[in-house]
């Protein structure tokens, strides 16, 4: 089951309302954990990933690697 269209939409109003569209990749569908899916069944739901890769910082890789190292000035555009 996808997500609720209503609140993709919702989302993505609030993405282009914040000019950021043009940085917006859309890709397939992806099962990114149960916990979400457990949610989104009980309560109407939209998820988003935020790309956080940065060279000048070192913010290149995975979120399960040792190596990773979170680019902190993406914090602000996710809770946009």
């Amino acid at each position: 089951q996808q997500g609720d269209g209503t609140y993709t939409s919702c989302l993505w109003v609030r993405v282009v309302s914040a000019a950021l569209h043009a940085q917006v990749v859309e890709t397939d569908p992806v099962m990114p954990g149960e916990d979400f899916a457990f949610f989104g069944r009980k309560i109407p739901s939209a998820m988003m990933f935020i790309g956080i890769r940065n060279d000048a910082v070192g913010s290149v890789h995975n979120l399960h690697s040792p190596n990773f190292r979170l680019d902190e000035d993406v914090l602000p555009l996710g809770a946009a």
